[in-house]
């Protein structure tokens, strides 16, 4: 059940990476995508091998010259 359910996820996840490129890339707008905490190990890998949607996870992302953003898709777990 949980492999059909990654897969599941997986072609979800590809879907909009798909969907975003076909829309916004002809408007010349950014995707930038991020993982949470409690997302499976596949969401990560689909967003990092598209080849559109930025991935920032643990790292700096400039935005546009003058604005960077950094992200960490990983919080503590709730009490």
């Amino acid at each position: 059940m949980e492999r059909i359910f990654n897969e599941l996820i997986k072609e979800n996840i590809q879907q909009w990476c798909k969907l975003a490129e076909e829309r916004l890339k002809p408007l010349n707008k950014k995707v930038i995508i991020n993982i949470g905490n409690d997302d499976p190990p596949v969401c990560e890998e689909v967003l990092r091998n598209s080849d559109y949607v930025i991935y920032p996870n643990e790292k700096v992302v400039w935005i546009d010259e003058d604005h960077e953003m950094i992200s960490l898709g990983y919080s503590n777990l709730t009490p």
